[in-house]
């Protein structure tokens, strides 16, 4: 597996202030089948702790 990429911490850095400004309004952020890489980011970060993983939601239609 490679390393996470600069563009995978730069989408995590994103989701950061998402996930708090969530927290305020009484919602949580859910990440939907994240790839390997971002897992990987998540785990090395702690951040695998804080945004829930749904694994189960099916692809997207142009997925497919």
């Amino acid at each position: 597996m490679r390393s996470p990429s600069r563009a995978a911490g730069t989408g995590l850095n994103a989701l950061l202030p998402a996930r708090i400004q969530a927290a305020r309004q009484g919602t949580v952020v859910h990440l939907a089948r994240p790839s390997d890489q971002v897992a990987r980011l998540l785990e090395l970060t702690g951040c695998d702790q804080v945004f829930p993983v749904d694994l189960d939601v099916p692809p997207p239609r142009s997925a497919r």
